[in-house]
């Protein structure tokens, strides 16, 4: 459940769509992602909002993207790995402050 009071469901090779239970709506937040009929599969594994009310997505492509509502972009993150299957699984922010993906 979203700091705002909705609820982000996360879709396999389709993204992260925001439910908005105040007006009963289902928007695609991750719209600008669309992917090309071939591309290798995608997959979102994790979600995290942090205190901006940005959405840290977790996927299968080696990276994360981090989704900013209020202004519906989106960043998208390569990590420097030599493993070209790095996926990241979890997101979440330690007590210091500090952002931890694996």
């Amino acid at each position: 459940i979203s700091k705002r009071g909705g609820i982000y469901i996360a879709y396999s090779d389709v993204g992260v769509d925001y439910y908005d239970m105040e007006k009963k709506k289902f928007t695609l937040a991750t719209k600008s992602l669309r992917r090309n009929p071939g591309d290798k599969k995608l997959y979102v594994w994790s979600l995290y909002e942090d205190e901006k009310y940005h959405l840290w997505i977790g996927h299968s492509d080696t990276g994360f993207w981090i989704y900013n509502p209020d202004t519906e972009t989106i960043e998208s993150y390569h990590l420097p790995l030599n493993d070209k299957n790095a996926e990241i699984y979890e997101i979440t922010k330690a007590s210091t402050g500090d952002i931890y993906m694996g």
